[in-house]
């Protein structure tokens, strides 16, 4: 089992503060990628990503996820190549559709994200392997690109998805998913359906490996604000997920559901939360004390279909703290 941890530069924090908790990570030895979920209202990721790589030395750095509707895939492959030779060898892509309340505020909707993730990631894995390609797509019109600078590395691209046609998708073309989920019933769902979608496109399920983002905020010292820190991705995750995951739940869309997605629909964000209910945090994070946040963890290791965690943000009020308690306390315990 690898372990993986996610950072989400929000406003909170600085850029100073994230190329820290990056040395932190880096200096645990216990994480494999640090991860970096991108928004295009927060701090842009290639800077962050590139200012945390020049203080590491040995945690590769990824993205969970670019979303494909505002990051075109040639010049996403020369940052990303680019980054790649700054670093070593130590980068990780994730794409995706992105987040649909994030791209609503830009005017962007969301066409055929199957047809785009193939297409996308067909084009990014060749430019990024260094070929020249001609491509006459739905979306994408290449004739002869190519990036002119050498390229060392193979660079991993995994696939962002929570929907199940994508995630076959993800399964069929990806060298690894990330499952945006936090609960078990849901990770043994959405595994079920890449490996599907592995078989379908004449690959070994076991070659595709399998990440849950899991939005974790742990805490000792403060377990009510772990927990109210966890409210900000059960509201932007549990609001927006399908009919079918809510019936899974047993949780009632009219009235735990709806109300919080129409304000975020008119975008106020902070109404929002502080409409979510205990209920949405609990399904859609793992937040709380470490005695609570390492059961889940174990229970999701349990269930046997997924090949490394992703401990993502929040991570608790006190992010020194959390990683702390993650490195020394939570993955010691796991089986």
């Amino acid at each position: 089992m690898k372990f993986d941890i996610g950072l989400f530069p929000w406003p909170p924090e600085t850029l100073r503060d994230y190329i820290h908790y990056g040395k932190l990570i880096d200096e645990a030895g216990v994480f494999d990628v640090m991860w970096l979920a991108e928004l295009y209202s927060y701090r842009e990721g290639m800077v962050t990503g590139a200012a945390i790589a020049m203080n590491t030395k040995k945690i590769k750095i990824g993205y969970a996820v670019l979303s494909m509707y505002y990051r075109e895939p040639a010049s996403l492959a020369s940052a990303l190549v680019t980054l790649d030779e700054l670093s070593n060898g130590r980068v990780v892509v994730g794409i995706g559709p992105g987040d649909k309340t994030m791209l609503s505020t830009l005017g962007l909707l969301r066409p055929k994200p199957l047809t785009m993730t193939r297409e996308h990631a067909y084009i990014l894995r060749k430019l990024m392997d260094g070929e020249k390609i001609t491509f006459d797509g739905e979306f994408y019109h290449y004739k002869d690109a190519q990036l002119e600078f050498p390229i060392t590395h193979r660079i991993p691209i995994w696939i962002g998805a929570r929907g199940p046609k994508l995630l076959k998708v993800a399964g069929a073309i990806g060298d690894g998913v990330i499952i945006d989920f936090s609960h078990p019933t849901d990770i043994k769902w959405a595994a079920n359906l890449i490996r599907e979608g592995a078989k379908e496109a004449n690959r070994d399920p076991t070659e595709v490996e399998i990440a849950p983002y899991v939005d974790t905020s742990v805490s000792i010292k403060d377990v009510e604000g772990a927990i109210d820190r966890g409210r900000h991705m059960a509201t932007l995750i549990g609001a927006t997920e399908r009919p079918e995951t809510y019936k899974r739940h047993g949780i009632d869309m009219e009235k735990d559901v709806l109300p919080i997605r129409r304000l975020l629909e008119e975008h106020r964000v902070a109404e929002a939360m502080a409409a979510c209910p205990k209920s949405l945090i609990e399904i859609f994070t793992n937040s709380g004390d470490p005695e609570t946040v390492t059961k889940r963890f174990q229970d999701i290791i349990d269930t046997k279909v997924v090949t490394r965690i992703l401990f993502g943000e929040p991570l608790g009020p006190d992010i020194p703290e959390s990683i702390k308690i993650i490195t020394e306390e939570i993955i010691p315990s796991l089986k």
